[in-house]
């Protein structure tokens, strides 16, 4: 098999034979004119507003005929090797070929699957016996014989067990019009014995001194008394009479209020509606970078000094490293704590938060708690408050928290964050019976005065400032734990926490630099305009905030772009963590990420990106088989999985952080770091550590 332009978008889309693909994977990785073809289809595929193949000219000539004839197969070599030539010399044609290419792939690749609820719609549409599926039509013949005959199954089946109707009794009228009368009669029958059975039960009365009335002889006798049952009700009208009593005893006393509870309101389903909450507070020192999304725009937009007011019924996002504080119309306050590994050091890693917030009639507030950390605030007054949350370990179950701030200056914190339970692996089947999918836990602090907290039927548990009950933990696996209590609150719940001794002050220092550099690129230009200039700006902490940023807008194709970043390898190593991250967020996220990656990788490539962004198990890591693979995959063809392989192997083997290597190096380059690792870890042995 040749290498043509054709057999290349072969392999690129997978349609080739195991063993030609083999065969062409093996031509490709010793021609280098090869693979800057493939690198170029690539990129032309990927290129944003690319213009139309012109209609004179050279390109002319590719008509759709003759681009169908050629992806068939079916050309002349002459025009074949003509046609190749025009899409090599022209973008756009070298686009339009590859795109046509994968669409025909993915039509004729994967049969239309119809889903079950589809087909039952359809067999409802027809009524009768002709509804039932994989019924058999009747043949001509039989439709000249007697009914009882055709569609027996059938039959029996809508009869419900009756005789056929056939023979001489088919057409009698009379034996119709008796069967009629008497099932009338029967029907009276009935009814006369439902009727007279209700009158005797009211004909029984029942008093509170236990005495019943003697029924009417002339009617029979009444039916038995239940004694134990007018003892229950004796007791029953005792006690009302106690409680009566007790209520006029207690007329004069004055009315005692109790603190509002949360626990009080019944779960509903969020509101949808877009209305007035609140505004962001403006702040030179501490700039809120609070972005929401509108549903029929879908784009991100700032929420800034210009525009600070905040609604309910949009996406609320606060980027990493920026505070963002609204004062809702309440009167709570409520903060978005954005965050970066530099600014919080002990896990759990939390980075942007994501909220939306809910219109509702009884509750001061009520949101839906995506990720991060918030805190919130009543000044003056008792509130309450519900954080709904999605549960992805059991995706259907409505899942929240009732939090009542029982008095006056109290403040709660709360955590959202995700990982994957332990030796989880990617699975190609996102229905596969040992997938467990991603763990989310939350934290509930009380930083300050009373707070009532309650999850689902669990009794409710009251929580305050140290000394006593501080934090509640939840686990979309475990579910929720008992309360700890603290002698006094931890470090950084309120502000950042203290740096490590000998850690340099410049480590915080520049992230929040560069919050301060990105808020004042958002403030004249559009969001995607500034991450975009962020990206390739010279400050290098000012790449890193926009590659998480990226993923706190769940823009996964401009983040999966910094992971093939030749000329970054800083924003190479943010995109792996970030991305590492972001998959955990929801249960189907990494499917999201494998998706897209099949449109630009094989889809072998796609499954090892997906499965190189999940740790490896105890298991794996004691097997020499794993670094065997990671070492190999130094000199893959892809610049995501050599990255990513290297990633691993400097996170799992320390001693190997002497070895100089770029995924982005050339091969001679990579191959020789690849001999390095291969001396530290022979082939068939554990790393030096591990043994």
């Amino acid at each position: 098999m040749r290498l043509t332009l054709r057999t290349l978008l072969a392999y690129l889309d997978d349609t080739l034979e195991p063993a030609q693909a083999k065969l062409i994977g093996q031509k490709i990785a010793e021609s280098e004119q090869a693979r800057d073809i493939i690198k170029l289809i690539q990129q032309v595929t990927r290129r944003r507003r690319i213009t139309t193949p012109p209609d004179s000219g050279p390109g002319s000539k590719l008509d759709p005929n003759t681009l169908g004839e050629y992806l068939d197969n079916v050309l002349a070599p002459e025009q074949a090797a003509e046609v190749e030539e025009i899409c090599l010399s022209s973008d756009p044609h070298l686009a339009e070929i590859a795109a046509c290419h994968q669409i025909l792939s993915l039509i004729l690749g994967e049969p239309a699957l119809v889903p079950p609820s589809a087909n039952q719609r359809m067999y409802g549409l027809v009524k009768g016996p002709e509804a039932i599926p994989f019924r058999k039509p009747a043949s001509v013949a039989s439709r000249n014989e007697p009914e009882v005959a055709e569609g027996r199954e059938v039959d029996d089946t809508l009869r419900l067990g009756m005789a056929p109707v056939s023979g001489k009794n088919k057409g009698n009228p009379l034996a119709l019009i008796v069967a009629g009368l008497a099932a009338a009669c029967l029907l009276v029958v009935a009814v006369w014995q439902i009727l007279n059975e209700r009158a005797e039960k009211l004909a029984v009365p029942t008093s509170n001194n236990n005495q019943v009335a003697q029924a009417d002889p002339n009617k029979g006798k009444p039916p038995p008394i239940d004694d134990n049952k007018d003892k229950g009700d004796e007791k029953k009208d005792n006690k009302d009479e106690k409680v009566d009593e007790k209520k006029d005893e207690n007329k004069d006393l004055p009315e005692v209020k109790l603190p509002p509870s949360a626990v009080d309101v019944p779960w509903a389903p969020p509101s949808a509606a877009v209305l007035p909450a609140g505004k962001v507070v403006s702040d030179t020192k501490d700039p809120a970078l609070l972005l929401h999304q509108i549903a029929d725009q879908m784009e991100w937009q700032r929420i800034g000094p210009k525009n600070p007011e905040v609604s309910t019924g949009r996406p609320l996002v606060s980027l990493p490293a920026a505070n963002s504080v609204i004062e809702l119309n309440k009167g709570l306050k409520l903060t978005l704590v954005g965050s970066l590994p530099e600014l919080h050091f002990p896990p759990p890693l939390l980075y942007e938060s994501a909220v939306e917030l809910h219109a509702h009639d009884q509750l001061d507030l009520d949101l839906t708690l995506r990720r991060g950390r918030i805190r919130v605030i009543t000044p003056d007054r008792p509130a309450r408050i519900r954080v709904r949350f999605d549960n992805p370990t059991q995706p259907n179950q409505h899942d929240y928290f009732d939090i009542s701030l029982q008095t006056p200056g109290a403040e709660v914190l709360l955590e959202r964050w995700f990982s994957w339970p332990a030796n989880e692996k990617f699975f190609k089947d996102p229905k596969a019976a040992d997938r467990k999918g991603p763990v989310a836990e939350m934290t509930c602090f009380a930083l300050s005065g009373s707070v009532l907290f309650k999850h689902h039927d669990v009794p409710p548990h009251t929580l305050g400032a140290p000394p006593g009950n501080v934090l509640v933990y939840w686990n979309s696996l475990k579910g929720l734990e008992k309360p700890v209590a603290f002698k006094a609150l931890p470090d950084g719940l309120k502000s950042y926490h203290p740096l490590p001794p000998g850690v340099d002050a410049r480590v915080r220092s520049e992230p929040l630099r560069a919050r301060d550099d990105l808020h004042k690129h958002l403030l004249d230009k559009a969001v995607d305009v500034a991450l975009a200039e962020s990206l390739k700006a010279p400050d290098p902490a000012l790449r890193r905030l926009a590659c998480c940023s990226l993923g706190a807008l769940d823009e996964l194709s401009p983040l999966l772009e910094q992971l093939e970043q030749e000329a970054a390898p800083d924003l190479r190593g943010v995109a792996v963590v970030v991305l590492r991250n972001w998959i955990a967020v929801g249960r189907d996220h990494e499917y999201k990420v494998y998706d897209l990656l099949k449109t630009k990788y094989r889809s072998v490539e796609a499954e090892s990106i997906v499965s190189l962004l999940h740790d490896f198990s105890a298991k794996d890591l004691m097997n020499p088989d794993t670094y065997d693979l990671l070492i190999h995959n130094l000199d893959h063809p892809q610049l995501p999985v050599r990255e990513l392989a290297a990633w691993h192997l400097y996170t799992i083997v320390p001693a190997g952080q002497k070895i100089r290597y770029s995924a982005a190096a050339d091969a001679a380059a990579r191959r020789q770091a690849q001999m390095s690792w291969r001396a530290l870890i022979p082939p068939g042995q554990l790393p030096p550590m591990m043994k």
